[in-house]
């Protein structure tokens, strides 16, 4: 009588036949949960974005990208640990218990306990980088974010063209080698600085510039933070400077830096593949590829250039 079993050979044929489905159906299913991944950062920013907006209705400007501490020191000296605009934003995204206890109005960061500046916040975390929770540079300790502010160029404000009335060139760092005189007139280009722009001031129209971009750890393994950054000034740069609140646009997205390797803690990047998601001041988010025109992309990233930004 024949046997009713699967041959050895029919066996392997549906195993071949169970893997190669397999090996099909992953790449989908790895997709489908980075497009969730995605919509899930790009609702953060979109969070973000409104909370910008719920700020500037009750402050009638935006939050400056840190807050700058003139303590009337010379050239060339360290700042001291500042707190950064995500800490402002607090109240303005369900957060107004943390940001009543850190009391960034009354007190310096040194002086708040490390366990409220690391506090965890899901909304300043894009799933598909999820970098460490906390973030440390010597004594200061901020929760992980991987958002910063848009500041504009970095170049402008090395040179010193970025400052009125203008300075000197130097080398090594946009805001530390000057005087707190001399960076008290630092004018960035962008909506993120120490100063905090009105709406009237973004005349490129709030929906041609750019607010907050992604930084992730897939150049650097650092994480940038959103409580603030240990020192107010450039130092070399690492990410317990203003570079883990803030980013530039003269780099392009995704930069690895090269022979200069500093430039990566600078640049804005993701895991996204192909580019990285922004809000913009109108509120809207944009994911922007990596290969998008050098110019469109510096011109979005300044508030007052009179450039007219092409389709992108």
């Amino acid at each position: 009588m024949k046997s009713k079993g699967f041959t050895l050979v029919e066996l392997l044929v549906v195993i071949a036949i169970i893997g190669v489905l397999i090996a099909l159906l992953l790449p989908a299913v790895q997709q489908a949960r980075e497009a969730a991944r995605r919509m899930q950062c790009g609702n953060n920013l979109k969070q973000i974005g409104l909370g910008m907006h719920n700020y500037h209705d009750v402050i009638q400007k935006l939050p400056p990208g840190w807050i700058y501490y003139d303590e009337g020191r010379v050239a060339n000296t360290y700042g001291k640990a500042t707190w950064g605009w995500g800490t402002l934003l607090l109240p303005y995204i369900e957060q107004a218990p943390l940001y009543d206890q850190l009391s960034p109005n009354t007190k310096e960061v040194s002086s708040v306990d490390i366990n409220l500046t690391g506090t965890y916040l899901p909304a300043f975390i894009c799933p598909t980088d999820n970098p460490p929770k906390l973030v440390t540079s010597g004594s200061f300790v901020s929760g992980a974010s991987n958002y910063s502010g848009v500041l504009g160029r970095f170049d402008t404000a090395e040179a010193g063209t970025a400052y009125s009335p203008n300075v000197p060139a130097v080398s090594g760092g946009a805001l530390y080698y000057r005087t707190d005189a001399v960076n008290e007139t630092y004018r960035p280009e962008g909506v993120m600085g120490p100063k905090g722009f009105r709406f009237r001031d973004i005349t490129d129209g709030l929906s041609n510039t750019l607010l907050v971009g992604e930084k992730s750890q897939k150049i650097s393994k650092n994480a940038g933070g959103w409580a603030g950054a240990r020192y107010d000034r450039c130092l070399g740069c690492s990410y317990g400077c203003l570079f883990g609140v803030v980013g530039v646009v003269d780099f392009s997205i995704n930069e690895d830096g090269g022979a200069a390797g500093w430039r990566r803690e600078r640049v804005f990047t993701s895991r996204h593949p192909g580019g990285a998601q922004f809000a913009l001041c109108d509120g809207s988010v944009r994911f922007l590829p990596e290969t998008i025109d050098a110019d469109t992309y510096l011109w979005l990233g300044q508030r007052n250039d009179g450039q007219v930004v092409d389709e992108y």
